[in-house]
């Protein structure tokens, strides 16, 4: 059978799940016991399982740390680039890209000096820096013998972070409703990562029938975190990815009769389950728009509050004020201290107008491409990245390892032409 032969033949990743697993699931020192064994097990993989590894760490750790200061993301994302950019050489980073590197290393350094930015913030960014040209330059997992490797490692580890964080971690928000986010950081990444386990799962049947056991359950279990979120911006990105997902498989001459039966139905039935009992419920518990009729929930607020620090500091609309910094100069200016809910804001803001139009022309590349190639191929990459560039309008996503893997898979997309006719035409 193919799925069990990729499993076994990617046995260390199934066991580095369960020790991460184990390792959330716990608590003190057995916690800090299977967390440790998972990081050895990830550095002596071989080196197409180290990025697959780090990719599965990221839907269970960006919230999890070893010691103060010190996150397992962290950890995880320095053995991938020890392991697979220093030993491996697999970087690739390409002298072309080398000022620009040095150009981001150069001011955040800068932003430690003038405007006290902490060296924690520079180092992490500086090491996801690197994360990215990984990412950009080596696509051996997502070559086309390995189709169903990512997205099924993506499904199962969302469907054991889910079983985990069942019961964990709710608060009350302004409206009064209590709102879950499970293991991770807040309802709203609950809200992504379910997202995105929920497409992962469907692209591994996509690609393979043998998922249906393990991706089911983990649709299903996403979709019940997702409305335990209470978060609205789920149930607009899952209306987006419904219907996108519709029309792929309608008009797509590729998709064989059984696939169109079996993903239709699985769309038509999620889709009543989801709107009867899912976007209905958060809808009457939360509205449609605040009462103050503002339909982003006070994250334009926030985002102005942001830009009035970039404002008030001229040298810093080159420079930035650094990585992850926003918080603290808020904090410093006498403002509430309360984050920007948009990554392009912080982009701005933290790194400056230099990057930020780098990123822009990045991303509107990326989506030209994406709705060009669209009804013939639909990589999982490119869906991938598009979910988390749509959450980054809402969630201020930092330093988390999701923002760096989607950038470096959005920059080896744009590389990789795509056609009709390729062999590269789902990855």
């Amino acid at each position: 059978m193919k799925l069990i032969r990729l499993l076994r033949d990617n046995l260390g990743i199934v066991l580095f799940i369960c020790l991460l697993s184990y390792g959330v699931y716990s608590q003190g020192s057995t916690q800090s016991i299977f967390l440790c064994l998972a990081l050895f097990l990830m550095a002596v993989l071989k080196e197409e399982n180290v990025a697959v590894c780090f990719i599965a760490q990221t839907f269970m750790c960006d919230n999890l740390e070893l010691l103060p200061s010190l996150s397992f993301a962290s950890l995880a994302a320095g053995v991938l680039i020890v392991r697979c950019v220093v030993t491996g050489n697999k970087g690739n980073i390409g002298s072309k890209n080398i000022p620009f590197i040095l150009l981001l290393f150069a001011i955040q350094v800068f932003s430690i000096v003038i405007y006290e930015n902490t060296l924690n913030n520079v180092i992490r960014f500086c090491v996801n820096i690197l994360v990215i040209f990984y990412f950009a330059n080596y696509s051996k997992i997502f070559q086309t013998k390995n189709l169903a490797l990512v997205p099924s490692v993506v499904s199962i580890t969302v469907l054991m972070a889910c079983i985990l964080g069942v019961g964990k971690a709710s608060i009350m928000d302004d409206l009064g409703v209590l709102r879950f986010s499970g293991i991770w950081i807040d309802d709203n990444f609950c809200g992504m990562y379910c997202v995105l386990g929920i497409i992962s799962s469907i692209y591994a049947i996509w690609v393979t029938r043998k998922a249906l056991f393990f991706a089911i359950p983990s649709i299903l279990m996403a979709l019940y975190m997702g409305a335990l979120a209470m978060s609205r911006t789920f149930v607009y990105m899952m209306i987006l990815v419904f219907l996108l997902f519709l029309l792929y498989i309608f008009r797509n001459k590729s998709v064989g009769v059984f696939l169109k039966v079996v993903l239709s139905a699985l769309c038509v039935v999620g889709a009543v389950y989801f709107f009867n009992h899912i976007a209905s419920t958060i809808i009457e518990n939360r509205g449609i728009v605040k009462d103050s009729g503002d339909f982003t929930n006070g994250r334009i607020e926030a985002s102005l509050e942001s830009l009035r620090v970039f404002n008030m500091n001229p040298l810093s609309w080159f420079t930035g004020i650094g990585t992850s910094n926003t918080f603290n100069c808020k904090m410093a200016l006498g403002m509430h201290p309360k984050a920007s809910h948009n990554t392009y804001v912080d982009i701005l803001v933290e790194l400056g107008l230099t990057v930020i139009i780098y990123v822009l022309v990045l991303i509107i590349g990326f989506f030209k491409k994406f709705f060009r190639n669209f009804l013939y191929t639909l990589p999982y990459t490119a869906l991938f990245s598009f979910v988390v560039l749509c959450y980054m309008g809402t969630l201020t996503m930092g330093q988390y390892s999701i923002l760096y893997i989607a950038f470096g898979m959005i920059l080896n997309y744009l590389r990789i032409p795509i056609n009709e006719n390729t062999s590269e035409k789902h990855r």
